[in-house]
């Protein structure tokens, strides 16, 4: 109980001087030039997501959300789960709709307060790992199947990590996509000061509100950045273009959507969960990992097999954006572990 309130208190000290900083740069760029930091372009429609070679669209209900998904292939057919990352949405899996709907019944979902899924508040403590997990467990069941593939990158995999933990009930295989195990995180956090500077976006996510005015500052520049920026973005820059990242903006210039998609990162430091439990996951555990990711360290795979007793790890030359970076290499590594 100590240690986690000093942890709590460490965290909230270096994300105030973190906020400090970056408010001050901000203020410099809204006071030199206020008409390019605060114009939003109005944006009505979604050019890349209206294309229909990805799949159908629909909605699943659970206990408290509508889940917006979009599906490829047949009800009936083995489930092939999609969960995405940060800043993400459905689309991101866009390739292995595309790869999976003739042998799967492949569904990629809007997370909780992501794409078109409802916002069922903007409260941090409708945002923690266990809620998250619960929802796609809930999913599952909404869709009328007792078990899937799960497959997360990112935020995705965390929560993805986190439901098979907790409900391996439900899954026959994981796939799991530059998202480190929340044990071998927490561990190679304490000890490894090149990861924790790399992780400096996640503690400055604490802070209210500075956050969402970075990430929407000079027309959501933030997400051209994220995916076609000069660090960490795609390697395989012609596998996402301007039209998909006009996508990408469309979707989070929606009220709310960067808040709810914030609130995953601050629910992580401020709210309590369960203790992860101390028993090896036992489900079938594919980890796929670009090694070129600017944000999360190869090394944090090392000590994996403590925790999954049956695991297989494939690192390939790709960015933190495995799946759109390298999607051919990602779908065979896929479907070869899923036929085995």
């Amino acid at each position: 109980m100590l240690s986690r309130i000093l942890e709590l208190v460490l965290s909230i000290s270096i994300a105030s001087v973190l906020g400090l900083l970056i408010a001050l740069q901000l203020l410099y760029s809204a006071i030199t030039n206020p008409k390019k930091f605060f114009y939003k372009e109005e944006r009505k429609i979604i050019p890349a997501v209206a294309k229909p070679d990805c799949g159908k669209h629909g909605l699943v209900y659970t206990s408290n959300l509508a889940v917006h998904y979009v599906a490829s292939g047949t009800p009936g057919k083995p489930l092939l789960l999609f969960i995405h990352g940060f800043p993400e949405f459905w689309f991101s899996w866009r390739a292995q709709l595309k790869e999976f709907g003739n042998d799967y019944y492949a569904v990629a979902i809007d997370n909780r307060g992501y794409g078109d899924t409802t916002i069922p508040s903007l409260n941090v403590k409708d945002y923690t790992i266990d809620i998250l997990a619960q929802d796609i467990k809930e999913v599952i069941e909404a869709l009328g199947y007792k078990s899937c593939t799960l497959v997360g990158h990112d935020w995705g995999g965390a929560v993805a990590w986190h439901t098979v933990i907790n409900y391996p009930e439900y899954f026959d295989k994981l796939v799991i996509m530059n998202a480190p195990h929340p044990k071998c995180f927490q561990e190679y956090l304490r000890s490894h000061l090149s990861q924790l500077k790399k992780s400096w976006y996640m503690l400055f996510f604490i802070v209210p509100y500075l956050p969402e005015i970075m990430v929407s500052c000079f027309n959501y520049n933030f997400l051209k950045q994220a995916f076609l920026g000069k660090k960490g973005s795609l390697i395989n820059r012609d596998n996402i273009s301007l039209e998909d990242i006009e996508a990408y903006k469309c979707v989070f210039s929606r009220p709310g959507r960067f808040t709810a998609a914030i609130n995953y990162y601050r629910a992580m430091f401020l709210c309590p969960v369960k203790p992860i439990p101390d028993a090896k996951l036992q489900v079938p555990t594919l980890v796929i990992w670009g090694e070129d990711d600017q944000f999360l360290e190869k090394d944090l795979n090392k000590t994996l097999s403590r925790y999954v007793e049956n695991v297989t790890y494939r690192g390939i030359h790709a960015s933190h954006w495995v799946q759109q970076d390298e999607p051919a290499e990602v779908n065979q590594l896929m479907r070869t572990f899923m036929q085995s």
